[in-house]
Order: structure tokens, then C-alpha cells, then sequence
């Protein structure tokens, strides 16, 4: 018995010996709670213009991003003036620097603060601005507004679908901004036979709100068709307009002048006077090389 007592202390001795000698098993990574996310910032709708701390985005909307320390970064957006709860209101997946489009209501004022996230927790709240708890970090623009386009020549509206006395297209709208910035008209102008896709061409001059805003556009000879928005100082876009209630494949307009004189005939709409075009302009030119090879 005292034999096999002995063995018994002795296994026990060498086995706490070896307890104490192995190393600590290592911690596992997912229990550590990710860092507090780094470079936060605001954008406009393009994501890539920055909105600085108290601005107008040009829509119904921002883009935050950030550069999360976890698999996925947490936003909370809250109305300026309201608390923060600490439960999330948008979130978007993936490590490093990520970001989302966060849909607002227009004409309001929030604040806002992220934090990283992984499986195994969050991190802190961080928030954005370095302004006090309830300031305003952005508010969200009102698109501008379009009134009902129209298309006219020198003053004169052009019926649908009829055609020009020259080669110059104005086309005209009120436009109105509620954010009280400057607005301007810009349209889609194609060829007849061309899809409208969407994208502006000509972009005018801009006006206040309330006021008539108008884009003057050179055309070549054939059918053209049309449509028009309205944009403000901030980027911000009314829906596109469709002109002449007629089948996008059917002409707004013609036109039936020689393009190749519309930089050098008279304008009424600009109050220029030559009438030097550009066959003349190329006659000049050749009489003058004649002279000189003459001498």
C-alpha cells in the first residue's frame, strides 16, 4: 500500500509540474472588441464631395463614412436637436474604410456618431464634428423646382414639332429653390433619332429663385428633342421634364439653317451685330495668302 501511495504523489507531483511549465493557452482574437472607428466623414449624395460640419447636402440624404476597427461599422443619425440612444440606425459590412448612403427626409438638421462592430462586440461610440452633444452636423437640402418648360426663338415660343427661322434654340422655365440658393435650367438636347438617356448637355446661367431661368443653345440642321431640370448652387436636381408631350421618337423642333455660320451671324438674343459668316471668314484667308505669295 505504501508503494503504491508513493507512486500516486509522485504522479501527481509531476504532473503540476508540468501544469506549471506549459505556456498559457493564447486568447482568442474574436473575444477582443474591435477599435473605435478613424477618419469619419460626410458627403454629398456623389460621394466623393465632402460636406463640411454644419452644411447643406444637395439632397434628401448623406453619405457617411469611416474606417471601422471591426467587420462592420454603426451609425446612429439623429434630428439635431434629439438625444442619442445608442441603438443604431444604419450600418454597413466590411473591413477598412467603408460607408453607406443614408436616406433623410429634406429640410432637416441631424447629428451623428459611429462604432465598429464584429462578432465579438463594439467599441465606443464616436462622434462626428468635434462640436458640442446636439449641434448641427448637416442638413439636408430641398431639391429645386421646375415650372413648365417651353422652347422659343428670338422671344417667340416654337410651336411642337415646327420648325426654326434660324439655328438658335432657347429654351425657358421658372425655377424656385426653398433653400433660398441660386438656380439654373439645364437640359438634354438630341438628335430626333437619338434616346433622351438622362444626362444634361447645356447648363445656364444661374438665376434667384422665383425667376425665369433660360439656356441658349446653337443647333445644326435636323429634328431635335428635349428635356430640362432644374439645378442649384449645391448640386441639388429637380426630375427631368419632358417637352411637347408628344412620342420621344417625334422632333420637338427643326432646324433648317447651314450650322456652319451660327458662331458669326447676328443674335438678337445676344445683341452682336456681324454678319461675317464662315465662308467669308475662308475667302478672306485666301485672298490674303494670294497677296502674299504675289510679292
Amino acid at each position: 500500500m505504501r508503494i503504491v501511495c508513493s507512486l500516486a504523489l509522485v504522479l501527481l507531483s509531476s504532473a503540476s509540474a508540468m501544469a506549471q511549465t506549459l505556456p498559457p493557452a493564447s486568447a482568442d482574437p474574436e473575444a477582443t472588441p474591435p477599435t473605435a472607428p478613424t477618419a469619419l466623414g460626410q458627403f454629398q449624395l456623389d460621394t466623393i464631395t465632402p460636406v463640411p460640419v454644419g452644411a447643406l447636402t444637395y439632397g434628401a440624404g448623406v453619405y457617411l463614412r469611416g474606417s471601422t476597427g471591426g467587420t462592420s461599422l454603426e451609425f446612429e443619425v439623429r434630428p439635431a436637436e434629439a438625444d442619442f440612444t445608442g441603438v443604431p440606425t444604419n450600418a454597413v459590412s466590411g473591413g477598412g474604410t467603408v460607408g453607406t448612403i443614408v436616406a433623410l427626409p429634406p429640410g432637416g438638421a441631424y447629428h451623428w456618431r459611429a462604432r465598429s462592430a464584429s462578432s465579438s462586440g463594439t467599441s465606443a461610440w464616436v462622434a462626428f464634428g468635434g462640436n458640442a452633444a446636439k449641434d448641427v452636423d448637416f442638413v439636408t437640402g430641398q431639391p429645386p423646382t421646375l415650372g413648365a418648360p417651353d422652347q422659343y426663338e428670338n422671344n417667340v415660343p416654337v410651336p411642337v414639332g415646327a420648325p426654326l427661322a434660324g439655328w438658335v434654340i432657347v429654351i425657358k422655365a421658372t425655377v424656385a429653390d426653398l433653400d433660398g440658393q441660386g438656380v439654373a435650367i439645364e437640359i438634354e438636347l438630341r438628335a430626333s433619332g437619338q434616346p433622351l438617356m438622362g444626362q444634361a448637355t447645356h447648363l445656364g446661367e444661374s438665376v434667384a429663385g422665383g425667376s425665369e431661368a433660360s439656356v441658349v443653345v446653337p443647333v445644326a440642321a435636323g429634328g431635335w428633342h428635349w428635356q430640362a431640370r432644374a439645378r442649384d448652387a449645391a448640386g441639388g436636381v429637380s426630375p427631368w421634364t419632358s417637352f411637347g408631350g408628344n412620342p420621344e421618337t417625334a422632333p420637338d423642333f427643326y432646324a433648317t439653317a447651314p450650322p456652319i455660320e451660327e458662331e458669326s451671324r447676328t443674335h438678337a438674343w445676344c445683341g452682336g451685330s456681324a454678319r461675317v459668316g464662315a465662308t467669308a471668314t475662308a475667302l478672306a484667308i485666301a485672298a490674303a495668302l494670294i497677296v502674299i505669295l504675289s510679292r
